[in-house]
């Protein structure tokens, strides 16, 4: 299975359907900031046959009541933990992030709120924060037999900020 994992669009919707147009995932996770971007990607342009997984960020607040700011995803066997990070300190230290996910049994922890693409292991559990897309950075996710592999990509044809 293959994951497009995006995050911090704050704005730029058109480039969810370039990054899924060049990666042409089963499932989406997007981790907040522009989660109206995502939504009318999820509604409008979306294969019906694609699962989505979203949470939502600290500029997300008009969908607060909607929708929740953490939660754990079983994809392809793998158990993920997807939230922004911003309620978890991201910025400084991933200890709270990997200890929340750990205690939920999951082997990666995805965040983003930082908008800097990384990947680090934190007490057994690999942390990936894809970056901001409307940088154009994201990050892919391929499972097989309960097992994942994580790539941090970017959009080829924009420019960084």
């Amino acid at each position: 299975m293959k994951v497009l994992v995006i995050s911090d669009s704050h704005g730029e919707g058109g480039l969810i359907s370039k990054a899924f147009g060049i990666e042409m995932p089963d499932a989406v996770i997007f981790l907040g900031d522009g989660l109206s971007d995502f939504l009318e990607f999820r509604d409008y342009e979306l294969p019906g046959n694609v699962n989505t997984f979203l949470v939502t960020g600290n500029c997300d607040t008009e969908y607060l009541d909607e929708y929740v700011y953490r939660q754990v995803a079983v994809i392809g066997g793998v158990r993920v933990f997807l939230t922004h990070g911003d309620r978890y300190n991201v910025r400084y230290d991933l200890t709270d992030l990997c200890s929340d996910a750990y205690s939920e049994n999951c082997s990666i922890a995805l965040y983003g709120h930082t908008h800097v693409q990384k990947k680090s292991q934190v007490m057994g559990v690999t942390a990936v924060n894809p970056g901001a897309l409307n940088r154009g950075d994201y990050a892919v996710i391929t499972t097989s037999g309960g097992k994942a592999e994580i790539s941090l990509r970017s959009l080829p044809f924009l420019k960084r900020v």
